[in-house]
């Protein structure tokens, strides 16, 4: 969230470049995050006992 905000806190307005380094880092930030998510789902499901 901070990543969309932070562009207006700090400055009048946001130039283009700041606007697109924040949503490249947000996407990046948001695929590690699913990607932290599918690996724990998978530790978590393989430690299930099997039937």
């Amino acid at each position: 969230m901070w990543l969309i905000i932070s562009p207006w806190v700090f400055v009048s307005g946001p130039s283009a470049g700041m606007i697109w380094s924040h949503v490249i880092s947000g996407a990046l930030v948001m695929l590690l995050g699913f990607n932290a998510m599918y690996f724990g789902m998978r530790v978590r499901n393989s430690e299930a006992p099997h039937a």
